[in-house]
């Protein structure tokens, strides 16, 4: 069986590396880009549940989250990215907590 190596990009264009630790506030900005589209959703269903229309074109997932949990199910699932997302970005680094290797323990 034939195995492939894929080689790691790097350069502007590319995603950042894996490894690397998301910024605080990349994360502080997707919490509240999912508030929003909590609100945006809840919003859109209400709308859809009050209008006379029977059918509205959305994204099939987001129609299936629908389908078995209703309006509430879609918004939480938001709710709960928007949650992680600040919890993350308030949670200290662990790499600020790590030692470095090869280097000794302080002592007060």
């Amino acid at each position: 069986m034939a195995r492939f190596r894929m080689k790691r990009r790097s350069g502007a264009g590319h995603a950042a590396d894996a490894s690397e630790p998301e910024s605080s506030g990349a994360s502080m900005v997707s919490g509240v880009v999912m508030l929003a589209l909590a609100g945006i959703a809840y919003w859109y269903f209400t709308d859809f549940e009050s209008s006379q229309d029977e059918s509205r074109r959305m994204n099939a997932i987001v129609a299936l989250i629908y389908t078995i949990g209703g309006k509430w199910l879609v918004i939480g699932v938001c709710l709960l990215a928007s949650a992680a997302s600040f919890i993350k970005a308030a949670s200290p680094r662990r790499s600020a907590i790590r030692r470095r290797p090869g280097s000794k323990a302080r002592r007060p």
